[in-house]
């Protein structure tokens, strides 16, 4: 019975592990879809911020 017990304890360990590691797959894979999205809907003030956010001499900008 004492085996059972911990046998069990090892399988909800087990599961709430494979459980959290799926819930953060899919939530970098959906952080990097909407990533995408954003990057296609940058507009040209995100571009001359993040020049001047970065200090590059950006190309975006003498354009």
């Amino acid at each position: 019975m004492e085996q059972n017990k911990f046998i069990r304890i090892l399988l909800v360990i087990v599961a709430l592990g494979v459980s959290i590691i799926a819930v953060v797959q899919v939530s970098n894979w959906y952080a990097g879809r909407e990533k995408k999205i954003l990057r296609v809907q940058e507009s040209e003030a995100d571009k001359v911020m993040r020049c001047v956010m970065h200090k590059i001499g950006c190309d975006e900008l003498r354009r």
